[in-house]
């Protein structure tokens, strides 16, 4: 049996966006977009039974040309950064994650 009800909230939400999770549509993609607002913090929580996949995709410098599909030559320099840490949480309903990108 699943019922969850998974809440997102961010600086760009007017309101948090709420998403119901049940038997019936639990193979249904539920999608919320953020605006971009610097910084940007997004939340996620989650209360019920079952389990959800949560994903978080962010675009950015993209352009509609050609070119910018090329690869361009980075040297000595990583073209992503991602740094995840798991902050201790002596609640083992939940779990705080600290995400970096850049």
């Amino acid at each position: 049996m699943t019922n969850i009800q998974v809440s997102v909230t961010g600086p760009s939400l007017p309101r948090p966006a709420t998403f119901r999770i049940a038997a019936h549509n639990r193979f249904l993609l539920q999608t919320a977009e953020l605006d971009v607002v610097q910084p940007t913090t997004v939340n996620i929580s989650a209360n019920g039974f079952g389990f959800a996949i949560c994903q978080l995709n962010v675009m950015y410098n993209v352009k509609d040309s050609e070119s910018s599909r090329r690869r361009r030559s980075i040297q000595d320099q990583e073209a992503f950064y991602l740094d995840v840490a798991v902050k201790d949480n002596e609640d083992i309903n939940h779990v705080d994650l600290q995400v970096c990108t850049r």
